[in-house]
């Protein structure tokens, strides 16, 4: 049921290059899920889809407190993107905390990716 939720409100940007997934409170809650329980899974999905280069799940951990998930094919590096946030993780694999309001984060973390897309020749 969360996938399920989490795959209709998924948003994609530059051409489909970037798809992210928001995870609010109101959703883990309604799928009777707690902090405790594992996301791992549900972090790759956007990756997934075809076409998209980097993939960034964003989940509500407090009122305006969120953890990115970013995962990536390979041309991005997902731990440099994430230490410009104070993240780190691996080349295809990172993560980080942010503060804001949801529509805020995740328009920070499209921008930041956009900018790494165009330096890398990847969107005209």
């Amino acid at each position: 049921m969360l996938e399920q939720q989490l795959l209709q409100d998924i948003g994609f940007y530059c051409d489909g290059k970037i798809a992210v997934a928001v995870l609010t409170t109101e959703m883990i809650n309604a799928a009777q899920l707690s902090e405790n329980d594992d996301f791992g899974g549900i972090s790759s999905i956007p990756r997934q889809i075809e076409g998209v280069e980097v993939g960034i799940t964003i989940r509500q951990k407090g009122e305006n407190h969120f953890k990115a998930s970013v995962r990536t094919s390979g041309l991005v590096d997902a731990s440099e993107l994430c230490k410009r946030f104070g993240g780190g993780g691996h080349p295809r694999a990172a993560g980080c905390e942010l503060d804001g309001e949801a529509q805020t984060v995740r328009q920070l973390m499209v921008d930041v990716v956009t900018e790494i897309l165009h330096s890398k020749g990847l969107l005209e």
